[in-house]
């Protein structure tokens, strides 16, 4: 589907931006369509939206910082993430010998802005990863706070060198510690012009999933409509916006319609994800997706008793943690 508008409207209106939405909402692939513009690629965005609205495909630096997928038991395997990405970046715009990570970070951006002479993007994917890890840890968790509150704190101090700033987390931030020198962020979170900048609509569903919708029906022996039903009740459960248009989750609505194939993708990575969860937990939790799912039809089954979500619920509560 075509949500290129939504990074043509980001990328004029605005410059630093926040966006928290739950796992697998499609957050990691909008970060990536926004490198891919500001980078000047054309070539990807043919016959899409964005092409329609006229740009100058202007190359600028794009630092990405991603830290989904690493597992964060100290301070040392934190701090070795970030430089990893920091060495990188110097490979590419110089090394001034600055000591300390966010010297260095700061460094890396100022360099990228004098040598291309252009303004620097900087993407953050999941910047709460490490945080969630160590929810429970007080001590770690507190030294991780530490930590990234003086990384992210650069992108204040280099306001003048940045031409675009987003960050993507889970949770929603408070205006308290890791956050707390970063006054200029737009938060996006029930931003009414962002509610279905990531996840499906109904209408984005049906212009481009319909014939997994039919394959679904026909293996049920619902009728299209009763089909429609069932997946609207079980699966288009958000809204961003008291206003906004009711949002699926793409990932679950891909397990409905196709889940064998999913879950071949995704069974490493299916809870190790989970915040403040122990090993036992995570277990009685695959157990209970496994139980839930039911039937074998290809329609996933809600717990007993369990209320379906309508298209008119609040969006999912995200974990929110006091001073994040």
């Amino acid at each position: 589907m075509d949500k290129t508008a939504f990074v043509h409207k980001l990328a004029t209106e605005g410059r630093v931006y926040f966006l928290s939405r739950p796992r697998r909402f499609g957050k990691s692939l909008l970060l990536s369509t926004l490198g891919a513009y500001f980078e000047g690629r054309k070539d990807l965005f043919e016959g899409l939206a964005i092409e329609r609205l006229g740009q100058d495909w202007i190359e600028y630096p794009v630092l990405r910082l991603d830290l989904n997928a690493e597992k964060y038991d100290s301070v040392r395997a934190l701090e070795g993430i970030l430089e990893s990405h920091v060495l990188r970046w110097e490979e590419r715009f110089g090394d001034a010998r600055d000591e300390g990570l966010a010297r260095r970070f700061l460094g890396v951006i100022e360099r990228a802005h004098e040598r291309t002479g252009k303004r620097v993007v900087v993407l953050v994917d999941e910047y709460d990863r490490p945080l969630l890890q160590t929810i429970g840890k007080k001590e770690l968790h507190e030294e991780y706070k530490s930590v990234l509150k003086a990384f992210y704190g650069v992108l204040k101090s280099v306001d003048a060198h940045l031409k675009f700033v987003l960050l993507t987390g889970v949770t929603k931030f408070g205006q308290v510690s890791v956050f707390s020198d970063l006054n200029q962020l737009t938060d996006l979170f029930l931003h009414p012009d962002y509610a279905a900048a990531c996840g499906l609509t109904e209408l984005e569903l049906l212009d481009n999933f319909r014939p997994e919708l039919e394959a679904v029906a026909a293996k049920t022996g619902r009728s299209f409509d009763e089909s429609l039903l069932e997946v609207r009740r079980t699966y288009n459960g958000y809204r961003f916006h008291p206003e906004g248009p009711g949002v699926y989750n793409p990932l679950q609505y891909a397990e409905c319609v196709a889940p064998s194939r999913v879950r071949r993708l995704l069974v490493r990575h299916r809870h190790s994800h989970l915040p403040g969860g122990t090993a036992e937990e995570k277990r009685r939790g695959s157990a209970g997706d496994r139980r839930h799912r039911g039937g074998g039809d290809g329609v996933r089954r809600l717990p007993p008793g369990r209320r379906p979500p309508s298209s008119g619920d609040l969006p999912e509560r995200v974990p929110h943690h006091p001073g994040l």
